[in-house]
């Protein structure tokens, strides 16, 4: 367990020294990460709306255009 530990530590050291180098603190970069994460949340729920939007201008009844533009995102991600 100890030598799995420290390979974890080097992995992580560059990326704590690059923030004190450039004098970031660590919540910002945590902030950072979770905006960008939520961005990426929101960019996948617009391109499944508008799946969902294609399939009803086709006909198709909103549970089903619903489950199909979902669908049709999942192969994607």
């Amino acid at each position: 367990m100890g030598n799995r530990r420290s390979r974890h530590f080097l992995r992580r050291r560059p990326c704590g020294q690059a923030g004190a180098a450039l004098d970031i603190a660590i919540n910002t970069i945590s902030l950072f990460v979770f905006v960008l994460a939520i961005g990426i949340i929101v960019d996948d729920a617009i391109v499944v709306a508008e799946h969902v939007h294609l399939e009803r201008k086709k006909g198709t009844p909103g549970v089903v255009a619903a489950i199909r533009g979902t669908r049709r995102n999942l192969r994607q991600l």
